[in-house]
């Protein structure tokens, strides 16, 4: 699972578990809300390691399910990804 931990204006917090799936991905971008209030924050992740395809969850209200999701509020959120043999990060 990755967790994108407090997205708020300016500033951000990530953590990947170490192991050679989760290792091997990464957070590509962030993009903090833009005032408070707003729901324009976007973040995007990648997938290496494992066997793709790649199947992407996220927590958010609207459980995107792409690699990248927008629209996001402030707060956290996590994604879990799934490699083509069935294993979860």
């Amino acid at each position: 699972m990755v967790t994108i931990d407090s997205l708020y204006f300016g500033e951000y917090v990530f953590a990947l578990k170490d192991d050679p799936f989760f290792s091997s991905t990464q957070i590509s971008s962030i993009t903090n809300v833009s005032c408070n209030g707003f729901c324009d924050g976007e973040a995007s992740i990648i997938a290496q390691g494992g066997v793709a395809p790649y199947s992407y969850i996220w927590d958010d209200p609207s459980t995107q399910t792409t690699s990248a999701i927008t629209g996001l509020c402030e707060g956290t959120y996590s994604a879990t990804i799934t490699d083509g043999t069935g294993k979860e990060t």
